[in-house]
């Protein structure tokens, strides 16, 4: 397991692959995967290398963590502090899932040339976000903020504020490959950006539940300006979708768009001012829309 806590990540780069801050896999194939991880990080830098090692202790890993920091160059110099890690990876030899938790710790400015501007992880690991903040970070390819192929993530009290994924990106925050189980609680998501679907974010064969989430001022290029759901279940209970948007001529679901799933739509919700071509606010297709309560749900120019 992992643990950053009380920490700054900031202007780190993943020049080849993914995960401008912190790549995790749980892998069971520990020489390959930390062969892999190592090759593709090391263009960012020094890079810190975090596993079961019984000969380091928590609190000497907690020091080493306490500020990882790097000038977003990609050329491993933090300016005065040059010896300090612009990268984290962590793998896990054995386990089947990597445990990964995060407190009050903020991520920014930091970029992947592939996927997870700040995080990215493999492999089913799964993740504990305790009013962490994702600020500025970018990649290229998708996920601005967060990435995962499978795994769970609790999120509570977060904040991901103007992420971005690149021109033909999808997910300005959050992007799950597939196979994913999230929940997340009383977590702001705004003016994140996207050039494809899910402008904060976007997940394939996935389970998400948003309770008392904010979805405010997002946009994307094409489907999904709030998120952008395929094959999946949504569930958004209180909180505010707010000015999201979907821009282009085909393009649809100013705040959520959703493919062949199940979207569930309740509680206290105030949903205003989203807009797109083709549903304003929400646009569902070869599924299921359900309003689980019409107390305090609250629809106004989207």
């Amino acid at each position: 397991a992992a643990l950053i806590e009380g920490s700054l990540l900031a202007g780190n780069a993943a020049t080849k692959a993914s995960g401008g801050a912190v790549f995790v896999s749980a892998t069971g194939d520990e020489e390959d995967e930390a062969s892999a991880v190592t090759d593709d990080a090391a263009a960012a830098g020094a890079v810190e290398q975090s596993s079961a090692d019984a000969s380091s202790s928590p609190g000497r890993r907690r020091r080493q963590q306490r500020r990882l920091q790097g000038d977003g160059d990609g050329d491993g110099d933090s300016g005065d502090d040059a010896d300090r890690p612009s990268a984290l990876i962590a793998a896990a030899p054995t386990a089947p899932a990597f445990a990964f938790a995060s407190a009050d710790t903020t991520y920014e400015r930091n970029t992947a040339e592939v996927l997870g501007g700040a995080l990215a992880f493999s492999q089913a690991a799964d993740a504990v976000l305790l009013g962490a903040g994702f600020a500025d970070n970018r990649a290229a390819a998708g996920a601005g903020a967060f990435y995962a192929q499978g795994g769970s993530l609790s999120a509570a009290a977060c904040a991901f504020h103007g992420n971005a994924a690149g021109a033909g990106g999808d997910g300005g925050a959050l992007y799950c490959a597939s196979g994913c189980d999230w929940r997340l609680r009383s977590t702001d998501l705004r003016g994140n950006r996207c050039g494809g679907n899910g402008g904060a974010l976007f997940a394939w064969d996935a389970r998400v539940a948003l309770e008392r989430c904010t979805l405010a001022d997002n946009a994307a290029g094409r489907l999904g300006g709030g998120c952008s759901m395929a094959n999946s279940t949504l569930s958004v209970l209180g909180g505010a979708l707010l000015g999201n948007s979907a821009d282009g001529a085909d393009a649809a679901g100013g705040a959520v768009y959703a493919q062949s799933g199940t979207v569930s739509l309740g509680g206290r919700l105030d949903v205003q001012g989203n807009w797109a071509s083709w549903g304003g606010a929400v646009y569902a297709t070869n599924g299921t829309l359900t309003l689980v309560s019409t107390t305090g749900l609250t629809f106004t120019g989207g």
